[in-house]
């Protein structure tokens, strides 16, 4: 998939990362990252990333899902121009037994007129 959900190990660097750049955030403020503020940014940072990372799982999933509905598609127009020829076949198939047995028929006749006149002699 192009753009695939990162595996869990990845997900674990990523949140320790985004937690490290909090805490270096919190101390280029002024600020300790032990106290109130910085562990509530901390944390909705790091819900914000699962939350995308969720997102991100679920819009592979939804592509998985329409790429096999497209290859059924696909399967079914193929499956359906098969049937179309075969279909077409058939009846040039049908046309040309028809036209021989037309022509068996009209042979079967002269056949039969000719014995005809041949034993009335």
């Amino acid at each position: 998939l192009a753009s695939s959900a990162p595996l869990p190990s990845e997900l674990k660097k990523m949140e320790k990362d985004a937690a490290a750049k909090d805490a270096k955030e919190g101390n280029k403020d002024g600020t300790k990252s032990g106290s109130g503020g910085g562990e509530g940014k901390k944390q909705s940072k790091s819900a914000r990333l699962e939350e995308l990372n969720q997102m991100r799982l679920e819009l592979d999933l939804k592509e998985i899902e329409v790429r096999q509905k497209t290859q059924e598609l696909v399967k079914q127009e193929q499956t359906s121009a098969t049937i179309q020829e075969e279909l077409e076949l058939a009846r040039k198939l049908n046309g040309i037994l028809q036209a021989e047995l037309d022509r068996v028929k009209e042979e079967t006749k002269l056949a039969s007129g000719l014995c005809a006149q041949v034993g009335g002699f």
